[in-house]
């Protein structure tokens, strides 16, 4: 069997992909088949299937794709995080959610709980990688880095789904002053966060 690394595969995970994304562009998640992904990324079906129990988890991994990209410009440096970095990453985030939200109101997804789950995720992640870069200051809170880093992510979440959810969403930059209020009091007290801006600041 060809492993998840061979050229055919990333080739035919990749057609199957744009394939899920341009039918999207068309109509809703629910009127899509797998028959429809099938002819439009030009396989079978026994193809699909060898690589996907099922359509769900194509649309899981179409999320994926985007909120990585979303992390990838957002993500903080390595070695120091600070509290312009966070309010970088949480600025990108609520971006990211309050599309999906529009999304579910004008096509509700049965998959809502799994695109919830499958971005928590990816952003805990995230910010796992930056603490574990991060030098903690002297004399700082005795706080576990995972600890932190699974506080931080839940309240970026938190914060970034309840601006996108609100329909229509407040202005972005005096929402994130007040997230920011609190966000930044908790990790500035761990001492992984650094209370100083960047400069020059590459945003």
């Amino acid at each position: 069997m060809p492993t998840p690394l061979d050229p055919r595969v990333r080739r035919t995970r990749h057609a199957v992909l744009e394939a899920l994304e341009s039918l999207l562009r068309e109509r809703p998640y629910s009127s899509v088949t797998v028959q429809d992904i099938t002819e439009r990324a030009g396989i079978n079906r026994a193809t699909f299937y060898a690589h996907y129990r099922e359509k769900p988890e194509l649309f899981v991994q179409l999320v994926e794709k985007h909120f990585a990209s979303v992390l990838a410009a957002h993500a903080p440096p390595p070695g120091n995080f600070t509290v312009h970095d966070l309010r970088w990453l949480l600025q990108g985030v609520c971006g990211f959610l309050a599309q999906v939200h529009q999304d579910r109101r004008e096509h509700p997804c049965e998959m809502d709980a799994a695109v919830d789950l499958q971005v928590q995720r990816q952003l805990k992640a995230c910010v796992v990688d930056a603490l574990q870069h991060a030098s903690q200051r002297l004399n700082s809170r005795c706080v576990s880095r995972e600890l932190t880093a699974t506080l931080l992510a839940g309240g970026i979440y938190t914060a970034a789904n309840s601006w996108g959810s609100l329909c229509p969403s407040p202005a972005l930059d005096a929402y994130l002053e007040q997230a920011m209020v609190f966000l930044s009091a908790g990790v500035i007290a761990t001492g992984y966060v650094q209370d100083e801006p960047r400069q020059p600041s590459k945003h």
